[in-house]
């Protein structure tokens, strides 16, 4: 094999040798030494034109995987020779030659401040004082940051050098590096280890943000600041020093480092920013100081240094106040020990008279707790994160229990001595075992969260005469089934109690049954009946239920209690009950009350029997599992949000007799078709809106109006229809805005009025067939034209109506009866030939060149949009490609566009996803935003002469790799680029090009949240880009990007200033070797990358691959040896 690669390339040599003058083989004085490849030398043999066997590399090549390489032949190998591929000579163009400025000798001349790499991968440049880190390639678990490099200090590593690296382990500073920079090692996963040295006297901001492995730091003496969020998010971080040269903890520094336990900071630190340290971390410090100032502040728990030490406890004289005279003893501090079982009652002989805040906060081994009698005050998150915490006994002489004090603990039962006269908000909290509360007799007023997010609670008793109950003291207690609550309330706080779950039992008449009726919650009275599980109470024409207790998970509800007909279901009756799963409703049952049976996470079946006429508001919202719901014949209204939420609800049959759904009534449902009936009068604003999985929807002849956002972000709605006699009068506003898969709609004649944005960003929105109507919304308030971003829709309509005002008034193709027709093509005459107005799925995999026997020189706008047949596209004659003509064309490979096309317009190729190629004329003078945006296949394109500018978003979304820009380039707009580009080329003798903010940036919405095209490795910007705007490449440049340019260029200036690698090698295609010169030398390095004798990679492979094909064969080396000789003037 290696014996064959070595003839093939003599042939390759020999063959150059016989065509060519002697002078294509001139060499340049810099081609006596090796020629720089990637950091990989080729040897001087390998350049020598007379190869022999010593040049082969020792590995075999598998022909199979070899491009454009020699055929193998498994019989002989004096038959193997390398075939070349055929070539015409191609036309040659004034205006595509190459400037003389591009044939002359590129210097690379080595600046201060431009980057070199070290063989570990390390990158690095010149600054002042020594040199900066400013990148790594390397692979490395265990890296060492070197102290010199070529004899100079390595003196600071620079911002994002090591950022998202995702093999280093552990990492040692450098002797010589005082500053490490903003994001350096930025979300680096598995680094678990820092050596810092003792130079370093700065950490930037997020330095080590989110290096989720580290959990141990030892900071360096003489470090003087930690910027910003340097450690925030370092979710194991348990132990940190804060060495005594600091003197501010700046905001956000330890944020997130939840299992930092403890944390002393020295005297010297005069200020604590805003979150710098979680709260459950304590903090030892000295009184008085910026550290017990912050803990106060923010809640910490915080050790005097000065204070009391005894065994495992941290603790200060105390002097209590009390009703009796004052007391003398301690207040507990903080507790480091490992004991399951504790009793507070005395520390050193002294009394244990209060137990400050967080003493015992997120204590994982305490499971058993006695407060002696001797304890009156316990202060906010004592024990709270205490999960192991099960059992706790009060004692008597306690007499306040402060914010928090006992949340998320494992407390099962408590009882509150009637000693204790306040408690403070969430005081048990979100105890997940808790499941009995007692009160004391002098506790008069329930705090607010008091027992919010006890799941288990079931049983609270009030010892005291309660007064006030305050906001969600009992919130999402859902086991608390039963609560007694006595005539002395006066006031209750919202979400006090679980609607449907907590059945209220009071007074009639009192201040606790008027509350329950205002807010949905059940209410059981001395009127009150029960049968079974059911409560009840009297009203005209029967009974109506108000509460039920049982569990059973398949519920039909009685046709009678106590003999009388059940007509009503109370209001949130069975709300949040997670046992029910098919509810039938009973034949009596004429009305369906709010809430009824909202938030039932597990009902998956509904029956509603053919009496029932209202369905009450939210009656069957946020039902996640309901799939299916019967309607019967009679029911007349459906409330606001009945069903609103109710995700896997797919159908739902509405029978005639319905006349009314009210406002969000089927807000983000499941369902995937819809029929409204003939009866139906009115709807509600967002009734539909959100249901993401409605296909199909047919309007009945009788609603006159759909509402605002009637239909909003329907987005897989693909076909909407009315009644042949419909009523339908007013389209309200945003009623069908981004219902993106909307492909075709016909209004009825009757249809008086479109409102604001009615159809805005439909984007696949393509046909509509348009009466006359009175009214089509034009003004940009409040949400825009009716058909607002509706790029390639279609107006068929009758001439002098409004709807064709507005479509010449907006540029929208109109399409009347009188309109020319040939076969399934619409089309209007043009100077020089026709406009295509619309294909009607002609079934062709190609675009027709003449109708009515004329030329076709434009395509409309939307013209072919969302074709499913066409494949290619050609057009010597083509002048004009309007907005979305050929959108969502998803079978389009490729475009071949003839050299009379002057426009191609706004989003023109949207969503192409298999285009794969474009060229671009030279006659092309404007592309429009968007043009080739979502061509997700797109590798390879083409641009001719005549472009100016790249319009926003023009590229966006597309698979290029590589782009080099025509010399007539002026402008690159914002987000031109993104996604994929890794090389970009400005040629030599462009003139006053401007780069645009975030030209190769990102809305921010689709890249991580931050605005920058990250894959972009090399830029080439000569002298002729004079203008760079701020964030030219977004808010974040890639830190693999190189910027090359000129000494003194803007673009060197706006590298430096953005902290981008920037280097004065100058990109000129074709010099391979870039000795500056193009000649057989750069020939033979393509011809040897075809064979893998040498891989060319990043700009190299840029320089060798002359016809922009992404690939380097002898094609390539062909037109280099052409060019060389002069047979041609330019590649293509």
């Amino acid at each position: 094999m290696r014996m064959k690669r070595s003839l093939a390339l003599i042939m390759v040599v020999v063959l150059c040798a016989a065509v060519l003058p002697a002078s294509a083989f001139a060499v340049n004085a810099e081609l006596s030494e090796p020629v720089s490849l990637n950091e990989e030398a080729i040897s001087e043999e390998q350049k020598n034109a007379n190869t022999e066997e010593t040049l082969v590399n020792e590995k075999e090549i598998n022909p199979e995987n070899t491009q454009d390489a020699e055929a193998p032949d498994s019989q002989t190998e004096d038959n193997n020779t390398l075939d070349l591929p055929e070539f015409t000579m191609p036309e040659t163009k004034a205006n595509e030659e190459i400037t003389s400025q591009q044939d002359k000798a590129v210097k690379v001349a080595a600046q201060t401040g431009e980057e070199s790499m070290t063989a570990e991968g390390f990158k690095y440049r010149e600054i002042e004082g020594g040199l900066e880190l400013c990148a790594y390639t390397g692979t490395a678990e265990d890296v060492v940051i070197p102290d010199t490099i070529d004899g100079k200090a390595v003196v600071a590593i620079g911002d994002m050098a090591f950022w998202i690296n995702d093999s280093i382990k552990s990492v040692v500073i450098g002797e010589n590096i005082q500053r490490i920079g903003e994001e350096a090692f930025y979300s680096c996963n598995l680094l678990s280890q820092i050596t810092f040295s003792n130079s370093v006297r700065e950490i930037g901001k997020q330095a080590f943000y989110h290096c989720q492995a580290l959990s141990k730091v030892r900071l360096p003496d003489n470090i003087i600041e930690i910027s910003e969020s340097a450690f925030a998010s370092c979710i194991v971080l348990s132990q940190i020093n804060i060495p005594g040269t600091i003197t501010k903890i700046n905001d956000r520094v330890f944020n997130g480092c939840n299992e930092l336990i403890k944390i002393e900071i020295p005297a010297s630190i005069k200020a604590i920013g805003e979150f710098a340290i979680p709260q459950r971390t304590k903090i030892y410090g000295t009184s008085g100081s910026a550290a017990e100032v912050y803990a106060t502040k923010n809640y910490n728990t915080f050790i005097n240094a000065n204070s009391h030490h005894s065994g495992d406890f941290y603790y200060e004289d105390y002097q209590y106040y009390g009703e009796n005279g004052s007391e003398n003893g301690v207040k507990i501090l903080a507790y480091e020990g490992s004991d399951t079982e504790l009793k507070l009652s005395t520390l050193d002989g002294k009394k244990i008279l209060c137990i400050g805040a967080s003493a015992f906060k997120g204590n994982k081994t305490l499971q058993s707790l006695t407060i002696g009698n001797e304890v009156k005050i316990i202060e906010p998150y004592v024990f709270s994160l205490c999960e192991n915490l099960k059992a706790v006994n009060l004692s008597e002489g306690l007499e306040s229990i402060s914010a928090e004090a006992f949340c998320n603990t494992g407390i099962e039962v408590i009882e509150i001595p009637n000693s204790v006269k306040i408690l403070y908000s969430g005081v048990f909290s979100n105890c997940h075992l808790l499941k009995k509360i007692t009160t004391g007799t002098g506790i008069t007023e329930i705090p607010y969260e008091f027992a919010s997010g006890c799941s288990t609670l079931e049983n609270i008793v009030f010892k005291g005469n309660i007064t006030k109950i305050e906001e969600k003291a009992f919130k999402d207690c859902l086991k608390l089934r039963k609560i007694d609550i006595s005539e002395s309330v006066i006031e209750i706080g919202r979400d006090a109690f679980v609607q449907g779950t907590t059945i209220v039992h009071g007074k009639a008449g009192s201040y606790v049954e008027q509350y329950t009726k205002e807010n949905g919650i059940v209410f059981v009275g001395e009127n009150t009946q029960k049968l079974g599980d059911f409560y009840y109470e009297a009203v005209e024409g029967g009974v109506r239920i108000t509460g039920y207790t049982g569990n059973a998970s398949k519920l039909t509800l009685p046709e009678k209690l106590g003999n009388q007909p059940a007509v009503e279901i109370g209001v949130s009756v069975f709300a949040n009950n997670s046992n029910l799963e098919s509810v039938i409703v009973g034949g009596s049952i004429k009305t369906i009350g709010d809430y009824a049976f909202t938030n039932n996470n597990n009902l998956k079946d509904v029956t509603i029997s053919g009496n029932v006429k209202t369905i009450g508001d939210y009656a069957f919202a946020n039902n996640n599992s309901l799939k299916s719901v019967t309607v019967g014949g009679s029911v007349e209204i459906i409330g606001n949000n009945a069903f609103k939420n109710c995700g896997s609800l797919m159908d739902i049959h509405l029978n005639e007799g319905l006349q009314k759904i009210e406002s969000g009534a089927f807000y983000q449902t499941g369902l995937t078709s819809l029929s409204l009936p003939d009866s139906l009068a009115e709807m509600g604003i967002s009734a539909f809106e959100g249901c993401k999985k409605l296909t199909f929807a047919h309007v009945g002849s009788g609603l006159k109006a759909i509402p605002n956002r009637g239909f909003w972000d329907c987005g897989e709605l693909e076909k909407f229809e009315f009644s042949e006699n419909s009523a339908l009068e007013n389209i309200g506003d945003l009623s069908f805005s981004h219902c993106v898969s909307l492909q075709e709609i016909k209004f009825p004649v009757s249809l008086k009025s479109i409102g604001s944005r009615a159809f805005g960003n439909c984007q696949k929105l393509k046909n509509v067939v348009i009466p006359a109507v009175q009214s089509i919304w034009r003004d940009q308030r409040p949400y825009g034209d009716s058909f607002n971003e509706c790029y390639g829709v279609i107006f068929f309509g009758t001439r002098g109506t409004d709807a064709e005002a507005f479509a010449k008034e907006k540029n929208i193709p109109f399409v009347t009866s009188e309109t020319s027709r040939d076969g399934a093509y619409y089309y209007e005459d043009v100077a020089g030939g026709v406009r295509i107005v619309m294909a009607e799925d002609p079934g062709q995999k190609d675009i027709p060149a003449a109708l009515g026997g004329k030329t076709v020189v434009e395509i409309g706008q939307g013209a072919f949009a969302n074709d499913a047949d066409l494949e290619t596209i050609s057009g010597n004659n083509l002048r004009t490609i309007g907005d979305v003509a050929f959108g969502h064309c998803e079978k389009i490979k490729r475009i071949k566009l003839g050299d009379q096309l002057e426009t191609i317009g706004r989003q023109a190729f949207i969503h192409c996803e298999n285009l794969m190629e474009a060229k671009v004329p030279n006659s092309t003078k404007a592309m429009g935003i968007g043009a080739f945006t979502y061509c997700e296949s797109m590798t390879s394109v083409t641009l001719g002469t005549g472009l100016e500018t790249i319009e926003a978003e023009t590229f966006s979304w597309t698979g290029l790799k590589t782009a080099t820009l025509p010399i007539s380039i002026k402008n690159i707009e914002r987000y031109a680029f993104s996604n994929t580009l890794e090389d970009l080329i400005i040629p030599e003798g462009v003139q006053s090009v401007t780069l645009k903010k975030d030209a190769f940036g990102d809305d921010g919405s689709r890249i991580n949240y931050m605005p920058n095209l990250k894959s972009l490795r090399t830029v080439y910007l000569p002298d002729g880009v004079t203008t760079i705007e701020d964030k030219a490449f977004g808010e974040r440049p890639s830190i693999y990007l190189t910027i090359h340019g000129n000494t003194g260029s803007a673009a060197e200036t706006f590298a430096q200033k953005n902290n981008i690698t920037f280097s004065t090698e100058i990109w000129q295609q074709g010099d391979v070797n870039k000795d500056g010169s193009i000649n057989a030398s750069d020939a033979l390095m393509d011809l040897q990358h075809a064979v893998k004798e040498l891989t060319l990679t990043g700009s190299d492979f840029i320089r060798g691959d002359v016809n922009k094909d992404n690939i380097v064969n002898a094609s390539d080396g062909l037109q280099i040896l052409r060019y060389s000789v002069k047979e041609i003037n330019h590649f293509d």
